[in-house]
């Protein structure tokens, strides 16, 4: 039994450019939602909210829910501390914390829906100083996936009969 998650940042270091790189496998949302309410979740920084701290860029990546499928199913982004530069979730900046969001998706098509169809791309992430970019790049050969709706009333296709 958890009961109490302290996340040490990987810290990386080239030319001027320091990351801590913050990451979080997956923890059963309920249990997780319920640990950062009770403030047992630690992130372990260099020197919160000091200047060392904010010489370095800080990312957390986290493989959580963020959409919500219950009161408890998720983890909303008020829950993570205001520190990170960059949380790897979704691909809109964020309107509640001081973070730039990101939810880059699966480069392959995972499920039958028509959101798959489309063209797969991958980001590269720049980072310089306290400063990132985000590079998008279409890749060129992804299994072709199409998708097609089939709309029974537009057809001469009777469902309840015994020869259709």
């Amino acid at each position: 039994m958890v009961i109490f998650l302290q996340i040490s940042p990987l810290l990386l270091k080239k030319d001027e450019t320091r990351l801590a790189l913050f990451g979080l496998g997956a923890v059963r949302d309920e249990r997780l939602h319920r640990m950062f309410l009770q403030d047992k979740v630690k992130f372990l920084t260099l020197a919160d909210k000091t200047a060392a701290c904010r010489e370095w860029f800080n990312m957390f990546v986290l493989h959580q829910n963020r959409a919500k499928h219950g009161q408890t199913n998720y983890i909303p982004e008020k829950m993570l501390p205001d520190f990170f530069d960059l949380v790897i979730w979704d691909p809109t900046p964020s309107a509640e914390n001081e973070f730039f969001v990101m939810q880059p998706g699966s480069s392959v098509a995972t499920a039958l829906s028509e959101g798959e169809a489309g063209d797969k791309f991958v980001a590269i992430l720049k980072i310089k100083g306290k400063d990132f970019k985000v590079e998008k790049l279409k890749l060129k050969t992804v299994r072709q996936f199409y998708f097609q709706r089939l709309t029974m009333s537009e057809t001469k296709i009777t469902p309840n009969r015994s020869d259709t």
